[in-house]
Parts: C-alpha cells; sequence; structure tokens
C-alpha cells in the first residue's frame, strides 16, 4: 500500500536485507537482495535509508559467526558510535525538515540486527534517542530458512522500540549499566503510550 500522507518518510533498512554479501556467507539466504522484504519496504512510498553494517566494519567479510556476548564487547559498541555518528547527524536533518523516521526494518535472530535484542539496534536507538531523533516502529525479516517477509504475518511486525528486551534470556555479557537500561526502557514503555502500527502496514 503506498504511502498517502504529505509527510516524506524515511524507513531505516539494515544493511543486510539489501546487500546479503555482507552477512556471514554461510547464512546469507540470498546471493543479493531479501526481495520479499525489499519488495514490501518500496511499496510504501517511503525513502530507504540502508544503514552501514557494524559487524563487516568491525570484523570484515570473511568473520566468523559469533552471538550476542561475542560482539557485546566495548570495542564493538565503540565501533558503532563511530559509523553511527554520520547516520545521527543525516537523520536529525532529515526531521528537522518535517520528516518522519517511520520504523526500522531489521533481522530476526542477528546478534547485531535482531530488532529486540540486536547490540547495533540498541546502540542505534540509544543514538537516536540522545538526538532526539523519534523511531517509530520496527518491522523484521524472520529468522526462518527462506526469510520470507510476508506483510500479513504478525510475526515481521515486531513493534514499539521500547518494548524491546535489549539483551537476549541466559546472556552472559550485559553490564549493570545495560541492565539498569533495559529496565528503564522497558518500565516506560509499560507506563506510557504505545505507538501504534498505523492501519493497513502491518
Amino acid at each position: 500500500m503506498p504511502a498517502t500522507e504529505s509527510r516524506p518518510c524515511i524507513l531505516l533498512v539494515s544493511h543486510c536485507i539489501l546487500n546479503q554479501n555482507a552477512v556471514v556467507q554461510p547464512l546469507a539466504r540470498s546471493s543479493g537482495v531479501l526481495f520479499d522484504a525489499a519488495s514490501w519496504a518500496l511499496e510504501q512510498g517511503w525513502g530507504i535509508y540502508q544503514l552501514p553494517c557494524p559487524e563487516f566494519r568491525a570484523r570484515g567479510p570473511l568473520r566468523d559467526r559469533d552471538t550476542f556476548d561475542g560482539y557485546n564487547t566495548e570495542d564493538f559498541h565503540r565501533s558503532n558510535r563511530e559509523i553511527l555518528d554520520p547516520v545521527i547527524r543525516q537523520l536529525r536533518r532529515y526531521q528537522d525538515a518535517g520528516y518522519r523516521i517511520v520504523g526500522g526494518m531489521h533481522v530476526q535472530g542477528s546478534p547485531s540486527c535482531d530488532p529486540d535484542t540486536g547490540n547495533w539496534i540498541t546502540d542505534i536507538l540509544a543514538a537516536a534517542e540522545a538526538a532526539g531523533i523519534v523511531i517509530e516502529t520496527h518491522w523484521q525479516v524472520p529468522k526462518t530458512a527462506d526469510a520470507a517477509f510476508r506483510p500479513d504475518d504478525p510475526a515481521t511486525v515486531f513493534g514499539d522500540p521500547r518494548s524491546r528486551r535489549v539483551y537476549p534470556d541466559g546472556a552472559a555479557t550485559p553490564t549493570a549499566a545495560q541492565r539498569a537500561s533495559a529496565d528503564h526502557r522497558r518500565a516506560v514503555f509499560l507506563a506510557g503510550d504505545r505507538i501504534p502500527v498505523r492501519p493497513g502496514l502491518s
């Protein structure tokens, strides 16, 4: 369903949705683009902002598969902050010019880009919040063999970013500050108004 509102909109898209060459290669589910997800995003009539791949930047294309804990390091978060600086500056300019950041499309099960627990998503949202940027909702490519993105499947809609767990159950590396931040975000989300997914876009 193409967008009909007058305000221009931007959708943040995890890098590998448009470029599977950045994925740890045994895990790539396409030779190039995840077509279902990309097609849906294009059909909305929104601008698509492809985020950089934090894992590629930190470890390169021949990196080994790793976990949330493996990436939850100060070196990785520092690298994320460095590549986020120009991203946040651009998004702030868009928002100041009247654009809506309608949300993000990310990858379920990724240690970096899972909308619920990904380290990269945590850093994006923290930087956006500090800059006063509102990211309204999250969609996700489900953790399935074919990575099919079906708009009528509730599994593709994560919803309000404030509802995230931040780190997965059983994670060994979250610091006291990360745990406190996650608890605070969750409390604010439960106490406040949720940002709904707009009708017809789920």
